[in-house]
């Protein structure tokens, strides 16, 4: 949206260290490859260096009930 393109640009802008991640990735992944959320422990700092994603679903306090994409949600 305009608005989160803004907040993009002023993260830049200000030089915020941040990473921009993808939901589908996160939560919609229908492989085994936890890669998204390596990348987020990565640019902690902190976190486990390998992870799949039986481990990511275990850790959910919540389960997902859709087949919609986060896109097709908010559009």
């Amino acid at each position: 949206t305009k608005e989160e393109n803004h907040v993009d640009a002023l993260l830049i802008d200000l030089a915020v260290p941040h990473l921009q991640v993808s939901y589908e990735k996160l939560y919609r992944n229908n492989h085994e490859d936890a890669a998204e959320w390596i990348r987020i422990f990565r640019f902690l700092g902190r976190g486990p260096s390998h992870l799949s994603m039986e481990e990511v679903r275990k850790a959910m306090e919540h389960a997902d009930t859709s087949d919609f994409s986060h896109k097709n949600k908010l559009g």
